[in-house]
């Protein structure tokens, strides 16, 4: 089911399909999806990652404090009328509306962009080009490293590290060690400190990270969740969370506890067999 078809159904049921409250049943989905994702860890958001490097940050953007003119400038002079993809936030007329424009990629730095983003959540690549530095205003806000499709703020949590065998998240003795400047440190290790990976140990390997995002925001009519989900039953749940709040707080709050349980079951549902107390993360990342 497409977001339109899920949007309009949740506006049919509040028997108001008017343009402002269509605008809110888009934010109701998007919300519930969200919920959904950061309770359970559903393996269709799971990425995977590898580099050569020492060290990995998932999250290589700033935040943008205004809206701004977002530039993608490639290091390779070739790399011209190719787009990437933004998502994020745009402000048009004192709005904050959450959009995906194409932006055309140029290989010079004295390029100049005309699209306004005040929050970006990721910008995707078609394919895999060079360095590609993305600039907001006249500041460098991140780099797409060579050979990568994705910059985003997104990341979850890590899933798995592998090089040639598992590697293991680095223990208090191995941090003593690390510490004290000792070279025993002779294991597979890493540390994570808040999105960024330190690799030790690893002999040359290369790492591949397996990692989860939160849930994509969808915004155009033809967007669909990644999840293997009842679409019609999400429409339900956001209209149990979100539209009946909306309507009267009062009677919301009695469906709240109605709209977690409502989340519990979809995923119930979704992951019949599998050990779902494990996967349960509560808490809203919006």
């Amino acid at each position: 089911m497409a977001f339109y078809d899920q949007y309009y159904d949740l506006a049919d049921q509040l028997n108001d399909t008017a343009d402002d409250n269509l605008a809110r049943c888009k934010r109701w989905i998007n919300w519930t999806y969200r919920d959904l994702a950061n309770m359970y860890n559903f393996p269709e958001l799971q990425e995977s990652v590898s580099t050569t490097a020492s060290s990995y940050d998932f999250k290589r953007l700033t935040n943008i404090k205004t809206a701004a003119t977002v530039i993608l400038i490639s290091d390779e002079g070739a790399d011209t009328d190719i787009t990437a993809t933004v998502y994020g936030y745009g402000l048009a007329a004192g709005v904050r509306t959450y959009q995906s424009e194409n932006i055309a990629l140029l290989g010079t730095a004295t390029a100049t962009g005309s699209e306004n983003f005040s929050v970006i959540d990721r910008i995707e690549l078609a394919e895999t080009l060079g360095n590609v530095t993305v600039v907001s205003g006249s500041v460098t806000i991140g780099t797409i490293i060579a050979g990568e499709t994705k910059i985003a703020n997104d990341f979850k949590k890590i899933v798995v590290v592998n090089a040639n065998g598992d590697v293991e998240p680095m223990s208090v003795k191995d941090r003593k060690l690390k510490y004290n400047g000792d070279g025993n440190i002779n294991s597979k290790i890493y540390t994570q400190t808040g999105s960024k990976v330190t690799f030790y140990g690893l002999g040359g390997a290369t790492p591949t990270i397996d990692y989860n995002v939160k849930h994509p925001w969808l915004v155009e009519d033809y967007d669909e969740s990644p999840l293997f989900i009842e679409e019609a039953d999400v429409v339900d749940v956001a209209w149990k969370g979100w539209g009946i709040r909306f309507e009267d707080e009062n009677d919301g709050t009695s469906w709240k506890a109605q709209y977690e349980a409502a989340l519990e079951n979809i995923i119930a549902n979704a992951t019949m067999g599998s050990d779902m107390a494990s996967g349960f993360k509560r808490g809203r990342q919006r």
